[in-house]
């Protein structure tokens, strides 16, 4: 079963309207929680290629790129992919601890399970006993 298109948010939603809501969903499953760059001109090894097969990931690469004020043709760079429904944060939030615990970095240990880098962080100064949300200004 597979999710509508206008169900997804942000990129997420760019790549279901450019390549079908399977893509969309590969791509949620491989990066999501994580910013990724798609280049203008996807190739041969490149992550999208491995996620959705050469011609898919060239047709969403053909799609979000961008014309800059030079007349050169631009991929995305830096956007964070969203991550969707991803299930019980309490499971989530056990098997992060666990996995820092042995020795996982925070960005493995959030794409492992299923949570954005900035989540990742945050629950990693938890653990350490640090406070990692912004304060108050004033």
């Amino acid at each position: 079963m597979t999710e509508a298109p206008s169900s997804f948010r942000g990129l997420l939603a760019e790549i279901a309207a450019a390549a079908g809501p399977e893509a969309a969903l590969a791509v949620q499953r491989a990066r999501g929680g994580t910013r990724v760059d798609i280049p203008a001109d996807v190739k041969p090894g490149h992550w999208l290629a491995d996620c959705v097969g050469l011609e898919t990931a060239r047709t969403i690469a053909k799609a979000l790129a961008v014309t800059d004020a030079d007349n050169r043709v631009r991929g995305v760079r830096h956007e964070v992919l969203p991550i969707g429904e991803t299930g019980v944060m309490r499971h989530a939030k056990r098997r992060f601890a666990d996995l820092i615990a042995e020795g996982k970095s925070v960005r493995a240990a959030a794409r492992a399970v299923g949570v954005t880098e900035r989540t990742g962080f945050e629950w990693n100064g938890k653990i350490k006993g640090r406070d990692n949300r912004q304060g108050r200004l004033l």
